[in-house]
C-alpha cells in the first residue's frame, strides 16, 4: 500500500461521498440567482458550522479513539501517522467561499484486522463515528480480507476504515471556514500531530 494509493483512495472518497452527500441535502434551485447573493448564502451557511480547526481537532481525536479500540480488539498492533494534514479547496457549491477541507493524515497499522474480528472492529467504528454525529454508513468493499467503509454526515465530515494488507483509518472535515478568517487564529496545519502512542 503506497502513499499515492492511499491519497488516491481518499480523493476518490471525496468525489464519491462529499459531492453526492452535500448535493443531495441541498434544495435544487434552477432560478438565475445573482452570483453575489448565492455566494453570500453559501458563506452564511458555512458560518453556522464549527470552524475548520474545531472540526479537525474533534475528527483527529475520534480517529485516535478508534485506533485505541481496534488495538484492544486486535493486539498487538502498532500504528503510525502517514503523510501530513492536507488542506484543499471546497467543492461545489462552496468552491467560491473562504471554506477549506482538511484531509487528516492516514493512521496506518502494521497488520490487517482478522476476519474473525472485523465485525467487532466495525461496531467500534460505528460507535466512534456516531459520537461525533457521523452516522451514515457507506460500504465500498466487503469481502474476506478486503473491507472498506465510510461514515459521513450531511455537512461533509467523514471517517473511513479500511482493512486490506494493513488497517487504515482516515478522514476529512468537510468544508469549513478557517478560524483565521474569523479571528486570526493559528492555521490548523501548523499544529503538530499527536503522538501515536496509546
Amino acid at each position: 500500500m503506497t502513499r499515492n494509493w492511499l491519497r488516491h483512495n481518499i480523493i476518490g472518497c471525496i468525489s464519491a461521498i462529499i459531492l453526492t452527500t452535500i448535493a443531495a441535502c441541498r434544495v435544487n434551485d434552477s432560478s438565475d440567482t445573482a452570483p453575489t447573493t448565492a455566494a453570500t448564502k453559501v458563506a452564511e451557511e458555512l458560518r453556522t458550522l464549527p470552524s475548520l480547526e474545531d472540526t479537525n481537532e474533534k475528527l483527529t481525536s475520534s480517529i485516535q479513539q478508534l485506533r485505541t479500540k481496534i488495538s484492544a480488539i486486535v493486539p498487538p498492533v502498532s500504528w503510525k501517522w502517514q503523510d501530513q494534514p492536507q488542506r484543499i479547496g471546497c467543492s461545489k457549491p462552496y468552491e467560491q467561499s473562504d471554506g477549506k477541507v482538511i484531509l487528516v493524515p492516514f493512521y496506518v497499522s502494521s497488520v490487517a484486522i482478522p476476519e474473525s474480528s472485523w465485525h467487532e472492529a466495525l461496531a467500534a467504528a460505528k460507535e466512534t463515528a456516531a459520537s461525533i454525529d457521523i452516522p451514515n454508513l457507506g460500504v465500498i468493499h466487503d469481502a474476506p480480507n478486503n473491507h472498506d467503509v465510510r461514515f459521513s454526515n450531511e455537512t461533509g465530515t467523514a471517517i473511513a476504515l479500511t482493512s486490506q494488507a494493513h488497517t487504515v483509518i482516515s478522514g476529512y472535515t468537510g468544508c469549513r471556514i478557517p478560524a483565521t478568517n474569523r479571528s486570526n487564529l493559528t492555521d490548523p496545519l501548523q499544529t503538530k500531530m499527536p503522538s501515536t502512542n496509546p
